[in-house]
């Protein structure tokens, strides 16, 4: 498929509900990661891939298997630590 070109931003709304295509399959890996971390100054631990124990259902209830677990009852947040101890439906 070719690559599609606008000129301006308000181009795209003449695109709306047409499929642009898929593209092909990207793996990344560590060196991406790094890069994007270089490239937005975000150099956060999240960012290297590591094995990864997650206990719920958010993206803030999973950390590598080299941290810790956070303890919910040093949760401040209520709902936080309701959210941690709810059993998955």
């Amino acid at each position: 498929m070719a690559t599609l070109k606008v000129e301006y931003p308000k181009d795209l709304l003449k695109l709306v509900g047409r499929e642009l295509g898929p593209s092909e399959w990207v793996t990344v890996d560590q060196a991406m990661i790094d890069k994007f971390a270089d490239a937005t100054g975000d150099h956060q631990w999240i960012h290297d891939i590591a094995p990864t124990v997650t206990w719920g259902t958010s993206p803030q209830d999973a950390l590598p298997i080299t941290a810790r677990v956070p303890d919910p009852a040093a949760v401040g947040d209520v709902g936080r630590r309701e959210s941690m101890t709810r059993p998955p439906a």
